[in-house]
């Protein structure tokens, strides 16, 4: 996948333009909800840890991951970052934290859900790919 190469050779750091590239990162998982379970179970590393927000299971395997996301994607959520930061854990893994808000449902009747989120990022394979995700309704 063309975006999760995007940090590929960038040294992180904490200065504007990195943000904007790991929010890239985070922004091109909420596309691939919108494309379909396949697209955005990519993202997944075949390890990933995820506590997701609909369900109450801390999930460690793929089959797991497209379990939930068979059940979330048909709800047609369209997500949209409200504020982030970013930490460097090591050289090829990245922290992406933040508030998220999630417009779930038919068209003409949608949910609206604010929602705290974590991701890490870790190169693996030469694509970023997502090792643990974190995502719980605000209270």
């Amino acid at each position: 996948m063309q975006h999760t190469r995007l940090l590929e050779s960038c040294s992180l750091g904490t200065d504007r333009k990195d943000v904007m590239e790991v929010r890239t990162l985070t922004e091109g998982w909420a596309q691939a909800l919108q494309r379909g379970v396949a697209d955005v179970c990519a993202l997944y590393a075949s390890g990933a840890t995820f506590h997701p927000t609909y369900m109450n299971r801390f999930i460690t395997d793929a089959s797991g991951v497209r379990e939930y996301f068979e059940f979330f994607v048909p709800q047609r959520p369209v997500v949209h970052i409200l504020k982030s930061s970013q930490s460097r854990l090591a050289d090829h893994a990245i922290l992406h934290t933040g508030t998220y808000k999630i417009e779930l449902g038919p068209c003409n009747c949608r949910d609206l859900v604010h929602a705290r989120f974590t991701f890490v990022w870790q190169l693996l394979s030469a694509e970023w790919q997502i090792t643990h995700h974190h995502s719980s309704e605000s209270p």
